[in-house]
């Protein structure tokens, strides 16, 4: 099961790949933070549980960007906006066996803070019959011809 804790461990991640100086908010970001900084929100979203095996989720997703210097900044945010964009155009790895992968990135400046949005849409199948690594391997195969 993938859970939001995953997801969000996943794009922090990602985030620190791409710029591992730049500090990541996990607090309140009302509370005051440090510049420059990321601040990723899990904005809004929906699971619906379509059988009894199936959950279908989407979630929308904004990465706040905190510029070093809040009067000065069209340079160094066109710089990170590319760094980003680019670190989330292909997959988000969860584990060694789930990706997941981002539809359009879309991007706002609101008093001198880039906002890069994006929503992650996936279908879990959890249906325990299906674990082929459970499931007998066949001893002797005996056919005609």
């Amino acid at each position: 099961m993938i859970t939001l804790k995953d997801i969000a461990l996943a794009i922090n991640k990602r985030l620190k790949e791409v710029l591992p100086e730049i500090e990541i908010n996990s607090k309140d970001i009302k509370e005051g933070f440090k510049r420059p900084s990321f601040f990723v929100d899990f904005e809004s979203g929906s699971k619906q549980q379509l059988t009894r095996h199936q959950v279908e989720r989407m979630i929308h997703i904004i990465v706040y960007y905190f510029p070093k210097n809040p009067h000065q900044y069209k340079l160094e945010i066109l710089n990170i906006q590319e760094l980003v964009e680019d670190a989330f155009r292909d997959e988000l790895v969860i584990t060694d066996d789930i990706r997941l992968y981002t539809n359009e990135i879309s991007n706002n400046v609101v008093d001198g803070v880039l906002q890069l949005s994006f929503d992650i849409h996936y279908l879990e199948i959890n249906d325990p019959a299906r674990h082929d690594s459970e499931l007998p391997f066949m001893e002797i195969l005996q056919y005609k011809g």
